[in-house]
């Protein structure tokens, strides 16, 4: 019985000796683990509380008993374990031994996650009976990759529509196209980035065998959290086009602009905003514009509900088409 007693006494006092402490401004105490610190929040794990999101303007000081990784305001990357120190520092020790004071607004990450692919996956199918039959089908996917200092970005998307007069019976298709593009940025700073994009479209109704996209440029990360992810570009693109009605093809520069807008409202809705403008450098009544805004709510798990409205202008399109093509999609989709 008393092995037993003396087995939990251990284990009770290796719990709390192994514990990360937190040590506030008011002289409370927290312990736990911790986890991600960004953007002045740190993560982390109370012995008590759960999951916690803690504010580092709040925090005199913090501890841990195993090697955490700092990431200085600086770019330079420490493995150590930390102690407490005086108001606004840690005591940083290394693998080496060496010790070493710190201070806390000299840390801009603390345990960053290694970076990983996210994106979505959305389809979309409408069907509508009346005057004319008709059945729409749609499914678009994104990934995305983040690191420290770059960003990979890829996409793809089908649209498809048919319809049939219930009077002739006469079928005819109203929706025929697909594309597929990527963008890699590396930043140069915190938020100047120079980024490379290439982008394949193809649509029957605009009678567009493929229109090629590809160019260089510089942006700036206006804000990048929780929250929000703005950012803004402009650089030089080539634009490569072929048509089949009639058969011809075309060749110019372009200057690009763009921007990009997400926001989270809350936990479960956010909304988006892309524009892209490509104005020809040859010819001044020449030019393309790729614009969408839409809203994803939440449903249950990864899974998600999407309404968006997409609008494509070309201002030198073919006699037998509109400039403008403008599509409205609700759909469902998984988040990964």
């Amino acid at each position: 019985m008393k092995k037993i007693y003396t087995l939990c006494l251990v284990s009770a006092f290796a719990s709390v000796v192994l514990s990360d402490v937190v040590l506030f401004k008011s002289g409370d105490r927290l312990s736990g683990k911790i986890g991600e610190m960004k953007d002045g929040k740190m993560h982390f794990t109370s012995e008590v509380a759960g999951a916690l999101v803690l504010k580092m303007e709040d925090i005199q000081s913090f501890s841990s008993d195993t090697t955490m990784t700092l990431m200085t305001t600086n770019g330079v990357v420490v493995q150590s374990v930390t102690s407490l120190a005086i108001t606004g520092t840690v005591v940083v020790v290394q693998a080496d031994g060496a010790e070493s004071k710190m201070a806390l607004d000299e840390i801009a990450r603390i345990n960053p996650a290694k970076p990983a692919w996210t994106g979505s996956i959305v389809g979309s199918f409408v069907e509508m009976r009346g005057n004319t039959e008709s059945r729409t089908v749609a499914i678009t996917a994104d990934a995305h990759r983040r690191s420290e200092d770059s960003r990979v970005a890829l996409g793809a998307g089908y649209y498809y529509g048919k319809q049939r007069a219930l009077d002739t019976r006469e079928k005819s298709t109203t929706d025929d196209n697909f594309f597929l593009e990527g963008k890699y940025d590396y930043f140069l700073t915190k938020k100047i980035y120079a980024y490379g994009t290439a982008r394949y479209f193809k649509d029957r109704m605009l009678f567009l065998d493929r229109r090629i996209t590809a160019g260089l440029g510089l942006g700036y990360q206006w804000a990048e959290s929780d929250a929000w992810n703005v950012f803004t570009e402009a650089g030089l693109t080539s634009v490569m086009e072929k048509y089949t009605n009639p058969e011809e093809t075309s060749d110019f520069l372009a200057a690009r602009g763009a921007y990009h807008v997400l926001y989270k409202f809350s936990d479960d809705v956010e909304g988006f905003h892309n524009l892209e403008i490509l104005p020809s450098l040859e010819t001044a009544s020449e030019f393309l514009v790729n614009a969408d805004a839409g809203v994803r709510a939440k449903l249950v798990s990864q899974w998600f509900a999407e309404a968006k409205v997409q609008m494509l202008y070309d201002s030198q399109a073919r006699a037998e088409t509109e400039k403008m093509d403008t599509r409205y999609t609700v759909g469902l989709g998984w988040k990964f």
